[in-house]
């Protein structure tokens, strides 16, 4: 920088050469350049960068740039708000040590499609393992910019699903529900023998559910307890312990009025005894119970 007479500073470009005479030095000739356009250019690309870049962080996914083997070479600050990591602590990975194993073909054939397919954009998701070991689902969109002067790199926009694929499985849960429940009113309305009525319903609510082990349990009025009357895929030493679960003080009132039909295994604490229903969930590994209670008229039946 110099200082002009009224004391603003001028960047300028200063390079000199040595002047020998006889191999003695004589002297130096200097070439000085105003470079303050260049300056002014410079900084407005800068503050550009430093503009987009702003955008881009503050957007509800984030950005990565990779190169053709894969390596991480830059990344918005979208990802440390996704799965907790760092700029600097990305940059210089393989984008794949991320991936969950069972994602990885998948992940690779995008990768591999998108770097034969310049400027195609190719959608795949996948799990990835965030910074506190958790697996969280995302997105991603991938074009291959390697042709692009300035990015030279496949771009992968990413995006959280996480709770999305939450409420589909949800969807598909519930539908499952659905198709039990429906399963049991069939069966119930073709069926003429209790005995055979339950085995016939807990079969085709285990299919409905995609599970391999179920039991059902009735109700006895007179000894205030479940009673085993069906099971499939369940240990015989369990079907011994399990075969009567003794109702609380007030159980048989909550029973009736659980909102299900089918209802968290913890959500029913206070209406069977609280330590049979914890081995339930232990021994059995048994996550819910269905309630569906009977009525004759008004009068509660089981």
């Amino acid at each position: 920088l110099v200082v002009e007479k009224n004391g603003d500073a001028r960047p300028i470009e200063y390079s000199a050469v040595v002047v020998k005479e006889s191999g003695e030095y004589a002297g130096a000739q200097a070439i000085v350049r105003d470079i303050s356009d260049r300056k002014r250019a410079e900084e407005a690309i800068q503050a550009k960068e430093r503009y987009f870049r702003a955008i881009t962080d503050l957007s509800s996914g984030a950005a990565l740039i990779v190169n053709s083997e894969g390596v991480i070479t830059d990344v918005t600050g979208g990802l440390e708000r996704i799965s907790g990591y760092t700029r600097e602590g990305t940059i210089g990975h393989v984008a794949m040590e991320f991936i969950h194993p069972g994602d990885l073909e998948k992940a690779g054939a995008a990768f591999n499609e998108a770097l034969l397919n310049p400027d195609r954009t190719v959608a795949f998701e996948a799990r990835l393992k965030n910074s506190r070991g958790e697996w969280q689902w995302t997105e991603s969109m991938i074009t291959n910019l390697m042709n692009h002067r300035d990015i030279k790199g496949i771009v992968n926009h990413m995006i959280d699903i996480t709770e999305r694929k939450k409420a589909e499985e949800n969807i598909r849960n519930h539908a499952k529900r659905i198709e039990a429940l429906y399963s049991v009113a069939q069966v119930i309305s073709q069926s003429s023998m209790l005995e055979a009525m339950l085995n016939d319903s807990l079969d085709r609510v285990c299919n409905a559910m995609d599970t391999e082990s179920g039991c059902i349990f009735m109700l006895d009025l007179d000894e205030n307890a479940l009673k085993l009357k069906a099971w499939r895929g369940v240990p015989g030493e369990a079907v011994q312990q399990f075969s009567s679960i003794e109702l609380t003080d007030g159980g048989l009132e909550n029973l009736v009025n659980l909102t299900g039909p089918i209802t968290a295994i913890d959500e029913t604490q206070d209406v069977v005894d609280p330590e049979k229903m914890k081995k339930v969930t232990e021994d059995l590994r048994r996550k819910g119970i269905a309630a569906v209670p009977f009525f004759r008229g008004k009068d509660f039946q089981g």
